[in-house]
């Protein structure tokens, strides 16, 4: 392990490069799929039925009900990250209008409101789940209200339907600078953290959060959520040796990616986005 360690201190040190990537985008699958064939992966937050809170990571319900009915109309087909690694095993192609549907952090609206949405419409999507705050309403000091999040029962409920897949968003690595300055942002390091133990601080909430979903749920977890959207070389590498074959940004705006798995872009969505108008921006941007 200490040799592993070692390893990839000297990858981070030679590779300094954070993937500060404020954009969203694409899937490029890459071969045997159809050459070409990118995935535009959406991104939601928390859903609610009151109009007054909307902001870039609330969306109402009727909207989100909206976002699926166009989805179903115009002939996308919903994605699992699961499907493009099956399709790639087989070497078959994807549908011509496959999507993949995201939601971050396991708000309980999710449970509530999209889950029966999705499943309504013979939709499917994937839910990226924080370790600390499954099953709370309150935050880590036990006082302070959060939105409510789904609990272990609702989510193999979701599983077990086969209309969501839930994967990582970290345990206890989705901390911002503005409640202690010293932290760092997401899977950020510390503020005069060493390199030693900031790998091995990632390396543990990683592998700990993984184990805890397939344990209580029975899944795969092989892809990653960063939070705010922030990664870096050394993170990317530890996830690949951790079984990991996918990881996700943040953010607004479109931007090209290469021919890789990894750091991939996705469009959130708000209120006041039309998916019309996100994906026709998406297709003027990969072709």
């Amino acid at each position: 392990m200490k040799n592993k360690i070692q390893q990839y201190i000297i990858l981070f040190l030679l590779v300094i490069g954070v993937i500060t990537t404020i954009t969203t985008g694409y899937a490029h699958p890459g071969s045997p799929l159809e050459e070409g064939q990118e995935i535009p992966i959406l991104m939601y937050h928390h859903l609610t039925l009151q109009g007054e809170n909307l902001n870039s990571v609330t969306v109402s319900v009727e909207k989100f009900k909206r976002d699926m009915e166009y989805l179903k109309e115009e002939g996308y087909t919903t994605l699992f990250f699961s499907d493009i690694l099956e399709a790639q095993a087989e070497g078959r192609p994807l549908p011509s209008k496959p999507i993949i549907i995201t939601f971050d952090d396991g708000y309980r609206s999710n449970y509530e409101y999209a889950y029966p949405i999705l499943k309504e419409k013979g939709l499917k999507g994937t839910i990226f789940l924080i370790g600390w705050s499954m099953g709370r309403t309150t935050h880590k000091d036990g006082i302070t209200p959060i939105i409510p999040h789904f609990n272990w029962d609702e989510a193999r409920e979701m599983y077990n339907s086969g209309v969501i897949d839930l994967q990582h968003h970290t345990y206890d690595l989705h901390n911002s600078t503005m409640l202690i300055p010293s932290y760092g942002i997401g899977v950020m390091p510390y503020y005069n953290e060493t390199m030693e133990d900031y790998t091995n601080r990632f390396l543990y909430d990683t592998i700990l959060w993984k184990q805890k979903i397939e344990a209580e749920v029975g899944n795969h977890v092989f892809v990653f959520s960063y939070p705010y959207g922030l990664a870096n070389p050394l993170t990317e590498q530890i996830l690949k040796d951790s079984g990991f074959y996918f990881s996700v940004l943040t953010g607004t705006g479109i931007k090209m990616w290469p021919n890789t798995r990894f750091s991939l872009y996705r469009m959130n969505v708000t209120e006041e986005d039309t998916l019309e108008t996100l994906l026709q921006q998406f297709t003027y941007y990969t072709n």
